[in-house]
């Protein structure tokens, strides 16, 4: 029994070194999420709201510099108002619904 205990506690590495990957870990997390923004152009703002989702997109756009031409396409069939005179943007009234049913089937969207 006392073997098994001793293999046991061996196996379980300690909150520090758990720590220690993490931080390791995280530090190309950032680089890797700034190269996949690098093929992103086409967007879809599902269920769009009043912009936030956009207007957050294009500031990490801008910020980190990216040269992409970015598009946006929003829908939301209750606060397309709202989008447009946030963002200034057309917004569709499509539901997921539509969505679903393939309102978007002929585009391509990045994200």
């Amino acid at each position: 029994e006392e073997e098994e205990e001793e293999e046991e506690e061996e196996e379980e590495p300690s909150s520090s070194n758990n720590l220690e990957k993490k931080k390791n870990n995280n530090n190309t997390g950032g680089e890797e999420a700034i190269l996949s923004l690098v093929d992103i152009n086409h967007v879809l703002d599902l269920a769009s709201g009043s912009g936030e989702a956009t207007l957050a997109l294009e500031a990490v756009f801008k910020a980190l510099k990216l040269k992409n031409q970015l598009s946006f396409e929003a829908t939301d069939p209750y606060t397309n108002e709202a989008y447009q005179s946030r963002t200034g943007r057309d917004c569709a009234k499509f539901s997921f619904k539509d969505v679903c049913n393939g309102c978007y089937a002929e585009k391509k969207f990045d994200l």
